[in-house]
Parts: structure tokens; C-alpha cells; sequence
């Protein structure tokens, strides 16, 4: 019984820590060799829309946090 009880706990906190790596984790990929642009007048909408075109940032939720 305790065993089973121990196994579940670590698959429960191998899951927790995947989540929290997807949630918590590098949110910005710097391309190689690349540059990223921001044009006069642009919008804030506009430069993280240009960064997810790119692929530079996985999601917009936690970058704008």
C-alpha cells in the first residue's frame, strides 16, 4: 500500500513539474544569426504579433507578464 501511495506521489510531482516547466519556463527562443526589428510607430499589439510570426515568443500571456 505505501509503496503504490509513494509511486502515484512521484508520478504526480513528475506531471506538477512538467506543468510548471510549460507555464514557468523560457518563454523567449533567441534565432541564431537573426535580428528583430521594431519600426517607428508600431503598436505594442503589433510587435508581439510580429514576435509570434517569427516564432521568437511561444505565447503572449506570461511574455506580457
Amino acid at each position: 500500500m505505501k509503496k503504490t501511495i509513494g509511486i502515484l506521489f512521484l508520478i504526480a510531482l513528475a506531471i506538477g513539474g512538467y506543468a510548471a516547466w510549460n507555464i514557468f519556463g523560457p518563454n523567449v527562443s533567441a534565432p541564431a544569426d537573426k535580428y528583430f526589428y521594431i519600426k517607428t510607430g508600431e503598436t505594442y499589439d503589433e510587435v508581439i504579433a510580429s514576435l509570434k510570426e517569427q516564432k521568437i515568443v511561444k505565447g503572449g500571456f506570461f511574455f506580457d507578464r
